[in-house]
Parts: C-alpha cells; structure tokens; sequence
C-alpha cells in the first residue's frame, strides 16, 4: 500500500508507516540488573499474556523521547523524564517487521525507581502486571515482539 492523503476533523493527514518507541530500562540493585517490564493484558491486538517493555506509538506534536516517556507511564506508572533516554538503535527495514513500522529503542539507567499510580494502569486491562524482572530469568518469560532479542543484545 502506497502512502495517501485523507482528510479527518477538518485537517488533512497523510497515511503512511508508523513511528514506535521501545523504552528499556534497566536498574542495577546488588550486583544484578533487572529490566522494567510489563505482562500484556487482555485487550490488547496480540500476544496476550506475554512479557515486553513499554513500548507504543507516536503521537501527534510529541517528540520520540516524550513517547517513550508517556508510554513507559501508561503501561507501568513509572514516571521518568525524556531526557534521560538514549536512542541506542532505530529500525526502519520494511522487511523486519509485519506492520512496517519504524521504531526506535531507547534504553535509561535509573536508581531507586518510584512508581506513581501503578493500580489506575492496570485497570485499562492492556497491562496485568509490571514488576522488574531479573536479567539472569529472562528466559523463564515468554516475551512479546523482539524484546528478548533486545534485552539479549544488553547483556552483551
């Protein structure tokens, strides 16, 4: 499908592929590392019941680091500023991805996490439960998208 223009609410829009952020956090606590994640809810589109990241899609007038902030809060109630994001790896091959989307990772580093209203995300039924998960039982998740490639390539 080509990109095209339409029309919604009086303001013309262009149709295209879409721009995702992935936000990986990580935190160090006794000599290990642990990575912010999230089981995906009921009402969701796919893999239901997986692990991942906070991840979503860009919205109208934000920049990609105030995405990745705004969806690491909606899906985790961590409130973390855009500015401690570093980009660390954009995709924009047609072929690695089903949707086409084109999506940039962004990883922080943060110490002694504070999570803000974590029960009011869980009501929205996207995310049942987030908690940080050790790096070293990753593999005792079933892990949604790529993320488990992306969190492998971390500890590298």
């Amino acid at each position: 499908m080509k990109n095209f223009e339409f029309e919604h609410e009086g303001k013309k829009y262009w149709y295209s592929r879409s721009m995702a952020v992935v936000a990986a956090i990580y935190r160090y606590e006794k000599g290990n590392a642990y990575v912010l994640a999230s089981k995906r809810g009921d009402k969701v589109p796919d893999f239901k019941g997986h692990w991942c990241m906070p991840c979503g899609y860009l919205d109208f007038d934000e920049t990609l680091k105030e995405a990745a902030a705004r969806e690491v809060f909606e899906e985790t109630g961590f409130v973390i500023k855009p500015n401690r994001f570093e980009l660390f790896y954009l995709n924009d091959e047609p072929k690695e991805d089903a949707r086409q989307n084109i999506t940039a990772r962004f990883k922080a580093f943060v110490v002694n996490p504070q999570f803000h209203n974590l029960t009011a995300r869980y009501s929205e039924k996207e995310v049942d439960y987030v908690k940080w998960v050790d790096i070293k039982y990753i593999d005792n998740y079933e892990w949604a998208f790529n993320h488990y490639d992306i969190i492998k390539e971390y500890i590298k």
